[in-house]
């Protein structure tokens, strides 16, 4: 073989490895980014309100009396991995103010498997309401409807992984004139938006023009 097609050959398998290394690593860099968005990055559990009752809402002087049952399904929509919930904490909000935090217990899921949590809401704590919010609120009573949200914000830790979700479940809560809860077929079930979360100052109200009660679920 003369040198000069020597020479040619060598260019030849010089550059053939070269663009075989290029495809090689990007090969290696897809299969990974398959592998993380399928098993790394774990799906976002929903969650649905199933059933909601507010048998007392009446503000005595500053006081709010209220009573607020919820029902939520928090269902793990992962096909191979199980979910952990270290702690759930949930906060009502009306008018942009908190009025209410309940604690529930921690929780684990399996995959694709559904965990209702319940929570009995009740109090009657002092809140700073501005002639706006009074009158939203005796509209609402004059209605007999309040305009609620429920906010969902979860820490989720998956084996060693922990990742945030929050979600805004928007109702329209009759009162109710007995302590019983609505029955299923009175209630519909509400599916939760996913949102990001907002942190807020407990009874600092916010400056918005809609006054709507805000029930925040906490997972941490």
């Amino acid at each position: 073989m003369k040198p000069e097609h020597k020479e040619a050959l060598l260019k030849f398998v010089t550059t053939n490895k070269r663009i075989l290394a290029l495809v090689g690593v990007g090969l290696l860099l897809l299969v990974s980014c398959i592998f993380v968005f399928l098993y790394a990055i774990p799906p976002r559990p929903s969650v649905t309100v199933t059933n909601a009752s507010l048998t007392q809402f009446k503000l005595i002087g500053n006081n709010l009396n209220y009573n607020l049952t919820l029902d939520l399904a928090v269902y793990n929509t992962n096909k191979k991995k199980a979910m952990q919930y270290k702690s759930v904490q949930v906060v009502a909000e009306y008018a942009n103010q908190d009025f209410t935090t309940s604690s529930l217990p921690p929780f684990r899921q399996n995959h694709q498997n559904t965990t209702m949590l319940h929570a009995n809401l009740q109090g009657q704590p002092s809140m700073r309401f501005s002639d706006s919010d009074l009158a939203q609120f005796r509209a609402e009573s004059a209605a007999g409807v309040y305009s609620i949200d429920v906010e969902a914000t979860m820490k989720v830790k998956e084996y060693v992984k922990f990742y945030k979700r929050n979600w805004i479940c928007k109702l329209k809560l009759p009162l109710s004139s007995s302590e019983a809860s609505p029955s299923p077929s009175s209630f519909r079930d509400v599916n939760c938006k996913a949102e990001k979360h907002k942190r807020r100052n407990p009874r600092v109200p916010r400056k918005k023009t809609s006054k709507k009660t805000m029930v925040r679920i906490k997972f941490i």
